[in-house]
């Protein structure tokens, strides 16, 4: 639950017109019928993910991930209602900035590989103009990314798995009210990156804080890659907050964290959602003051969910990571989910791929361990079923805290 990390960017607007020219006018590419691989054969899994730029440990991470699902599902006969047909991954960069590189990213893999299905593309931006060369290619596209738009178009081919950007902010108030339990704040301050989706998701954080009778004493936006937080720090630390809510690259939430440990503020700090504060990044630079630190999250690695253990435990053979990163796990998720629709169609046909996407919820085994265990797509596209997490950092790595019904460890205070 996806924003740093799933950000909606900068590059938001170009996006936005983007997206919307390619549904006006096409996306510039005929769409070519795709082989129909009904018995036996390689099925192609198209992965556009950012591989190169600052987010390319994200893309990688969930590229890992989309990897060790399909090795599970090859390893264990394939598509069983396709005669065994093995799944395939090809991957394509998109690149950190720009979402044409997204746009002939995911044109490429669908017209050129001939991808029965996409999985993409971590950050929002991409995602939305990836979704609609997928949309006009008629080719299923399941997504870790959070932005609302994605599932407000009337696309038939997206397949959105975390709760959205209006519904990660006001969960970060309510889960940490939930677990404050006698501590309850009078004060509130937010931070965050001035990208639209990160944007987005701490105002709604701020008008929910409201309408739970909390003040906001100070409200920081920043253009994302920080070199001096010290306004920042020096905003916030004057604010009296008894909680601060924030959002941003681990790299600059590292500055403004430190900022605050630095001057003695010891205000519990509290990420409103996104990979920034998800990552293993954030631990290795802030060390020991990373212990304590709550947020938002969709996945994470502690899940008693099916299959999350052991898949962690094959991550972090295969890639000597401290643990399985929240992206990593969505994508895993989202593989499975595919495999599991196929199989349900018995055909790679992407309408009845698709069809069998918002079919029954999906409620056992991997493509259900999504929190809260299940996984049911609306008309929309969005995950009904979804249900935020929130972990805290506890020992150095992220550890899942609520609700209780999915908390693996009590919440330290």
């Amino acid at each position: 639950m996806a924003l740093t990390g799933r950000i909606f960017m900068r590059t938001t607007a170009s996006a936005f017109v983007l997206s919307l020219s390619l549904a006006a006018c096409g996306s510039g590419v005929a769409i070519q019928k795709k082989p129909s691989h009904t018995t036996g054969g390689d099925i192609t899994l198209g992965a556009p993910y950012p591989l190169t730029g600052v987010w390319a440990e994200n893309g990688q991470n969930s590229l890992r991930g989309l990897k060790l699902a399909v090795d599970e599902i090859n390893a264990a006969g394939g598509i069983h209602a396709l005669g065994g047909a093995k799944l395939r991954v090809v991957s394509a960069d998109t690149g950190s900035t720009d979402p044409s590189q997204a746009q002939t990213a995911t044109t490429k893999l669908i017209t050129t590989d001939h991808a029965a299905a996409i999985v993409g593309c971590f950050l929002s931006s991409m995602s939305l103009t990836a979704s609609t060369v997928a949309e006009r290619q008629h080719v299923p596209f399941v997504t870790q990314s959070l932005i609302d738009q994605l599932v407000q178009r009337g696309y038939k081919y997206t397949f959105r798995l975390p709760a959205g950007t209006s519904a990660t902010g006001p969960a970060a108030v309510k889960d940490y009210l939930a677990l404050a339990k006698g501590r309850t704040p009078k004060n509130v301050a937010v931070f965050s990156s001035n990208d639209a989706a990160s944007k987005a998701q701490s105002e709604t954080l701020r008008t929910y804080a409201a309408q739970q009778g909390l003040k906001v004493t100070d409200y920081q936006l920043y253009t994302p890659g920080l070199t001096d937080a010290g306004p920042i720090v020096t905003a916030l630390a004057a604010s009296h907050a008894d909680a601060i809510f924030g959002a941003g690259s681990a790299a600059d939430l590292t500055l403004i964290i430190k900022g605050l440990r630095a001057r003695g503020v010891k205000t519990p700090v509290v990420g409103s959602g996104g990979t920034g504060f998800l990552g293993a990044d954030l631990g290795s630079s802030l060390g020991p003051d990373v212990n304590g630190i709550l947020a938002i999250s969709g996945w994470n690695d502690d899940l008693k969910l099916p299959g999350v253990q052991q898949v962690a435990q094959r991550y972090h053979g295969a890639y000597g990571a401290p643990f399985m990163p929240n992206e990593a796990g969505e994508t895993w998720v989202a593989v499975h989910l595919v495999a599991a629709a196929m199989e349900k169609a018995a055909s790679t046909d992407p309408a009845k791929v698709a069809t069998a996407l918002r079919q029954a919820p999906f409620t056992s085994g991997e493509p259900s361990s999504m929190p809260p265990g299940k996984v049911g797509f609306d008309a929309t596209g969005a995950n009904a079923a979804v249900t935020p997490i929130m972990i805290q950092w506890q020992d150095g790595r992220p550890r899942t805290v609520w609700p209780a019904s999915l908390a693996t460890t009590p919440v330290r205070r």
